[in-house]
């Protein structure tokens, strides 16, 4: 073979391998990295779409936590380490001798929930007061140092007139739960916010009807069912604590203040009475109290 044909092919063979190169990387290696480059790109698009979206719900959470700091420099309520039932009780009397006037109250402890870094005790207060003694006295318990949450309030405007001095009087009768909180976070055992300390003014009395009903005085000293509480019902026979303290029991068809006894209901722990306020006949049900949903109705 000739030193001319010997060369020649090995050019052919040459040009054979750098054409098979180039056409693998052409077809092959050259479209795979265009397609990763394109998805990468793809994925970096997406992220610069995603930036202004970002910088919002920045500047969200960033204005949510300035509130939050400031809630927390601010606070007004300190949560003591435990809520001891005693000293929630000399809380509340204290609250009624800030609030201008006589509050009767009973409380009934409900128990105690706890959680993994804070609890409550439940609390039932019932008793009455003028209006706006009450309005003060709920004021003091809702802004005061402890916390103390409400959970549910019933109100029940009663008039009632005095024996002795024939001066009529409208009271409230109120029924509430509440929550006394407690907690192992040392921070929240005292709080740094100013705190308001005089209830603001109110002027109007919801409960002030226009026209008082003629009501007769309590002479005969008879049990004035609204402001008293129901002990024991029995088939034949109801027990209940006045409003002045005294045991009282009552069979169906007694006189009560203002009415009579019509009904009693064991099974509801209820007794039924019907009134007649200056000539508005009213059915009043009176419940035994406990620390849940029973209530006067």
């Amino acid at each position: 073979m000739s030193y001319a044909i010997r060369n020649s092919i090995v050019m052919f063979v040459l040009l054979f391998i750098v054409l098979g190169i180039g056409g693998y990387i052409w077809a092959i290696q050259q479209p795979a990295k265009i397609e990763e480059q394109e998805a990468r790109i793809a994925v970096l698009d997406e992220k610069i779409a995603r930036i202004p979206g970002l910088i919002a719900e920045y500047n969200r959470l960033n204005e949510e936590l300035d509130d939050q700091r400031r809630r927390w420099e601010g606070r007004t309520k300190d949560i003591p380490r435990t809520d001891i039932t005693g000293e929630s009780y000399n809380y509340f009397s204290r609250s009624i001798d800030r609030s201008g006037g006589f509050v009767k109250l009973d409380m009934i402890y409900g128990g105690k929930t706890e959680h993994d870094r804070y609890g409550y005790n439940s609390y039932n207060l019932r008793g009455e007061a003028p209006f706006f003694v009450f309005y003060n006295f709920l004021w003091y318990l809702e802004n005061g140092r402890r916390l103390y949450r409400l959970q549910q309030v019933n109100l029940r405007g009663v008039e009632t007139r005095d024996p002795d001095t024939d001066v009529q009087r409208l009271m409230v009768t109120f029924d509430m739960q509440l929550r006394g909180y407690f907690t192992s976070v040392e921070e929240l055992f005292t709080s740094t916010g100013q705190r308001q300390v005089r209830p603001n003014a109110l002027r109007y009395n919801p409960f002030q009807p226009l026209i008082l009903s003629d009501i007769p005085p309590n002479i005969h000293r008879r049990v004035e069912v609204e402001r008293s509480e129901l002990r024991a019902v029995l088939p034949d026979k109801a027990i209940l604590v006045d409003h002045e303290g005294v045991i009282r029991t009552l069979r169906e068809g007694d006189e009560v203040y203002l009415g009579y006894v019509t009904k009693f209901v064991p099974e509801e722990s209820r007794v039924e009475f019907v009134l007649n306020k200056g000539g508005i006949i009213e059915r009043f049900n009176l419940y035994i109290r406990y620390n849940d949903n029973n209530q006067t109705r």
